[in-house]
């Protein structure tokens, strides 16, 4: 098995995703396609071709993948996996069908979430995952629950903390120094870059500002309207 393994993994850097489908299917058993060769499979089906049909393949598998182990490395890899792709094909969906397909599954990988035990719900590709199920249902309160649970395990990522601060834009309960700490808190998470690999801005003085204003109603009642009289 280790052999057949090494096998795929160059096969995989080779990127030849039709040779790996067709080892795992035609070498190996049902009850020998554990969690991390089924999530391989569903990945290089997807990677195969972009086509919803192979997206719909995949997506069986990887949640095949999760709930065959369900609680190892492996099969919260295959979870965020479902996910991720169920949220992909809503977005490329052009039909009802489809979006009904992904509406429901991002309901059982809820389920699937909740059902998990306390230590394997803490993982930050998955968290952001169920983060973003949620922005999908417009479930505000949701959201901001589990960006804060990012938050509150140090999965400080200055996107994670930037999107904290837009959900909350949807809410009435943060004053002005919430804004203000948690955009401390972000300044505090962006990358510091070194000073002398910057390109130093030219400052020219005694030159007039140009701006450019675009917009379709600037000759009715635009508020900008007034300061370009």
């Amino acid at each position: 098995m280790n052999n057949f393994s090494e096998n795929l993994k160059k096969l995989y850097f080779k990127k030849q995703y039709s040779k790996i489908i067709s080892l795992i299917n035609n070498e190996l058993n049902d009850e020998d396609k554990n969690s991390g060769i089924l999530n391989l499979l569903a990945t290089c089906i997807n990677y195969q071709e972009d086509k919803i049909t192979n997206k719909l393949d995949a997506i069986k598998i990887f949640e095949v993948s999760f709930l065959k182990e369900k609680n190892t490395k492996n099969a919260i890899e295959a979870l965020s996996n479902f996910i991720n792709l169920s949220i992909k094909l809503f977005n490329q969906s052009k039909t009802e069908d489809i979006d009904s397909i992904a509406k429901k599954n991002f309901l059982r990988a809820v389920s699937y979430y909740d059902n998990l035990g306390e230590s394997d719900k803490i993982n930050e590709n998955l968290l952001i995952s169920i983060v973003e199920i949620y922005k999908k249902l417009a479930d505000v309160d949701k959201t901001i629950h589990f960006l804060n649970k990012l938050l509150d395990h140090e999965f400080n990522d200055p996107i994670t903390i930037q999107s904290l601060i837009y959900q909350n834009n949807f809410r009435y309960n943060w004053l002005s120094k919430d804004y203000l700490k948690k955009g401390k808190f972000l300044q505090n998470n962006l990358e510091r870059f070194d000073k002398d690999k910057l390109v130093p801005l030219k400052s020219e003085k005694n030159q007039k500002l140009k701006i450019g204003f675009f917009s379709a109603d600037i000759f009715s009642n635009h508020s900008v309207s007034y300061f370009l009289k």
